[in-house]
């Protein structure tokens, strides 16, 4: 998993978990700000990206509330967009060498915060 720096540029979203009695229908809510970030850069860092960004964002809730996920690791290349679940053990493709820009996403609590920074190409 990717280590946060501390001059990584950072975007907090509040309660953003919508808790109910019955775990099956937990779902976020306030996600409108980091989605619209997200598709930004996928329009700005890469050149292929329709299908992956939106699997991505439409894939965030269950990530978050299905799977548990406490922090989600993207990769934005020139040819699509790589995301890394932080308890998924099977990993069917690898962190890429070269990308244009990277993104965090971690759970604190009922908070989504969104750390991103440039990438090394």
């Amino acid at each position: 998993m990717l280590k946060v720096q501390n001059y990584w540029e950072k975007m907090r979203n509040r309660f953003v978990f919508n808790k109910n009695f019955d775990k099956k229908n937990n779902h976020l809510i306030n996600m409108q700000g980091i989605n619209q970030k997200l598709l930004e850069l996928a329009v700005y860092k890469t050149e292929m990206y329709s299908t992956d960004i939106l699997y991505l964002i439409n894939g965030l809730n269950n990530y978050f509330t299905v799977l548990e996920a406490k922090e989600i690791d993207i990769y934005f290349r020139s040819t699509g967009i790589d995301w890394f679940l932080d308890n998924d053990n099977f990993n069917y493709k690898e962190v890429p060498e070269h990308y244009r820009y990277i993104v965090k996403l971690v759970r604190e609590n009922d908070d989504i915060i969104l750390y991103h920074w440039t990438g090394n190409c």
